[in-house]
């Protein structure tokens, strides 16, 4: 029933596990695989597409449900592996193989 483990179980009867063992919030290996597809969606539309910064910026804020003023960030905390994608000068099929579900 709706609320027995947190209103009366808890409460009331002795757990033998320790609460708190389990961390809980956001994933850092879920935002790290985020950022990287971030990155490299943000090198593709910068070397295979015509668009401007500004646009880029607002593609990846509404892809990536993030705010335009978050993107910059992210970009600049991950600088490196934009940098590592400039030396390596992938080319469309590295995305299209990397990201199959997304639309290149």
């Amino acid at each position: 029933m709706r609320g027995s483990l947190t209103l009366f179980t808890d409460i009331f009867e002795e757990s033998s596990t320790t609460s708190g063992t389990k961390k809980k919030g956001r994933s850092s290996e879920l935002h790290a695989k985020r950022n990287e597809c971030l990155i490299h969606r943000y090198y593709f539309y910068g070397n295979f597409s015509d668009m401007r910064y500004t646009a880029i910026i607002e593609a990846l804020a509404n892809e990536f449900f993030l705010s335009t003023a978050t993107i910059p960030d992210i970009i600049q905390d991950n600088i490196h592996i934009l940098k590592h994608l400039k030396d390596d000068r992938p080319n469309k099929i590295f995305f299209v193989k990397k990201y199959a579900h997304l639309n290149w």
